[in-house]
């Protein structure tokens, strides 16, 4: 699960929101949106949403992270296989 609130995440400092991303790290973010419970892949990506939330935020993050941050949104964007077949 998430253990940090999206709200805080939006209202928090950059030096906050960026040491949340180190905190999960990439493989945690990637873990949680490959999760089964639609609830822990809607709430991560609210996270993420919330991390990047001001233009600011937004330039100084992906400066350090953007690699990651962009590997997890095609991840996200790519349709899971099984997923797809059942709707």
């Amino acid at each position: 699960m998430v253990s940090y609130d999206q709200n805080i995440a939006f209202q928090a400092e950059e030096r906050i929101k960026v040491q949340i991303i180190k905190s999960l790290g990439a493989d945690q973010i990637f873990r949680l949106l490959s999760d089964l419970d639609s609830n822990v892949v809607m709430k991560t990506l609210g996270l993420l949403r919330n991390l990047l939330s001001t233009k600011p935020h937004i330039d100084h993050i992906m400066a350090s992270h953007g690699k990651q941050i962009m590997q997890v949104f095609w991840l996200v964007s790519i349709p899971n296989t099984a997923d797809s077949t059942k709707r």
